[in-house]
């Protein structure tokens, strides 16, 4: 595979629950104009633009999504539906997947479809960083500098304590932690919330799931064999 365009994945199957009634089922949050005049999902596919022009994104969503009122969002994107709704891991390696098949080995930036970020130029600046540190086979995640012991967020542990480091190692992943840990957490020094923004190569995060998520490569496996014959991915446009 050849190193190609970067391209984005974003990640819109939740159902918005926290939202409910305001989001439902068919038209869940990332779907609603919660900040302005567009939806969450448009706002995230403009803040790539220039990096990522938006026929270089694809949308991972659900079935229900696809055919219900989010629809007419949808229309304007390339749009794949996930074949099991479950989780992050397997909408990521369907997309991976999905990608590699085009012939190409693209560095994935992958999103969430319903943050609002306002400093938009220090996104980008930060995602260019991100985008290079991939296409030397890194898997990279974004940390945002905690301002308090919020316990609603993931904590990533990094190998060093200073924030001028462009690219730090990460140590260790912990799940959304108690008060009395988040405090102890900012105390010790860094640790930053888990953004779940992520920027890899397809090839390389396949190549991560088939070694730790043999599960979900199995899969996986069942459905590109699918393809190989003749069969599509589940794919609306």
């Amino acid at each position: 595979h050849q190193n190609g365009t970067t391209k984005a994945v974003i990640l819109a199957g939740g159902s918005g629950s926290r939202l409910w009634p305001l989001s439902r089922q068919h038209l869940p949050k990332q779907f609603l104009k919660l900040n302005g005049t567009h939806s969450l999902l448009q706002g995230t596919v403009s803040r790539l633009q220039p990096l990522i022009a938006a026929h270089n994104v694809l949308i991972v969503t659900g079935e229900e999504h696809a055919k219900g009122e989010a629809y007419k969002v949808l229309t304007s994107f390339q749009t794949l539906l996930e074949p099991i709704g479950r989780n992050t891991a397997p909408a990521i390696a369907i997309a991976a997947a999905y990608l590699q098949q085009q012939g190409d080995d693209p560095v994935m930036v992958v999103l969430p479809a319903d943050h609002i970020i306002k400093d938009v130029n220090a996104f980008q600046t930060s995602l260019k960083v991100a985008i290079e540190a991939a296409q030397a086979g890194l898997l990279v995640t974004f940390g945002i500098q905690p301002d308090r012991p919020d316990t609603g967020f993931g904590y990533i542990k990094t190998s060093s304590r200073s924030t001028t480091l462009a690219i730090q190692s990460v140590e260790r992943f912990t799940e959304k932690p108690d008060q009395a840990t988040a405090k102890n957490f900012l105390q010790e020094g860094g640790f930053y919330w888990n953004s779940g923004m992520f920027v890899w190569k397809s090839s390389t995060i396949l190549q991560e799931i088939r070694q730790h998520l043999p599960e979900v490569d199995a899969v996986l496996n069942e459905i590109l064999a699918d393809v190989r014959e003749g069969e599509t991915f589940a794919l609306a446009v």
